[in-house]
């Protein structure tokens, strides 16, 4: 696939707290610049769940990455959010993200792996699996859920290599790191460097994906938004992907 990286990966895994020793970085963003840098993102622009993604809320500030939620109407719902997908693809391999959420609840920001639908939302037709490293709501701080799903073929089946809630300390406090190890044998999902999530490679197909960091509107069936804690500010201080060294 044009533009797609591919990364090989074959080995018993083992998950340590930073990229394993001697793998090499491929690609990442430090959001050390003034602006986005557009020619490695694509922005976020569906409207889903409680808010409609747009550009404005996206910014960076102090070598950060925000991501900003509003009361504000447009395209039919009562809130805005925001998010970034990479313009590159990748299969197999190490990715890492350090990020902090913000207080109050009607949030759900989220880090993960996933094909674009090329109109700047999540319809799954290109995409063969969704690999969620971190999915939190933030009406509850102190966990977040990852898990794994096929999108095709045909039909849809969640969850395919498994599903855990991890518990955590309250994540709008510090900046913590979710990592996945994307093997050809397994996957493995990391909070702060340790494993919380063991998937086998033969429970879903493997086919590139796209790095997402986004923060749209959710109630989470029962916790409405938070006005008095908006505007809402998920922050990334990086993203980064690494691979094997290539053998000499």
């Amino acid at each position: 696939m044009k533009g797609a990286i591919f990364l090989a990966l074959s080995l018993s895994v083992v998950v340590p707290a930073a990229p394993p020793e001697g793998w090499l970085q491929v690609w990442g963003d430090d959001f050390n610049a003034k602006e986005l840098n557009d020619r490695e993102w694509i922005v976020r622009t569906d409207s889903k769940l409680l808010s409609t993604q747009v550009p404005e809320n996206i910014s960076l500030r102090d070598g950060l990455l925000v991501l900003t939620g509003r009361k504000q109407e447009v395209r039919g719902k009562g809130y805005t959010g925001a998010g970034i997908i990479s313009r590159r693809e990748f299969t197999h391999g190490y990715f890492e993200a350090r990020m902090k959420y913000p207080k109050g609840a009607g949030w759900h920001g989220s880090f993960w792996l996933q094909m674009h639908d090329g109109q700047g939302g999540t319809g799954p037709s290109k995409t063969l699996q969704e690999m969620d490293i971190v999915e939190t709501d933030t009406y509850n701080l102190t966990h977040y859920s990852t898990s794994i799903h096929r999108w095709n073929p045909l039909p849809v089946k969640m969850s395919v290599g498994g599903h855990a809630v991890v518990t955590t300390p309250d994540l709008s406090l510090d900046f913590h790191t979710w990592g996945c190890l994307w093997g050809e044998q397994e996957t493995v999902m990391t909070f702060d460097g340790r494993p919380v999530l063991t998937a086998p490679a033969k429970l879903f197909p493997q086919g590139p994906q796209q790095v997402w960091l986004t923060m749209i509107g959710h109630d989470a069936g029962k916790h409405p938004i938070d006005n008095g804690q908006l505007p809402a500010e998920m922050t990334v201080d990086y993203v980064r992907v690494f691979s094997m060294p290539l053998a000499r």
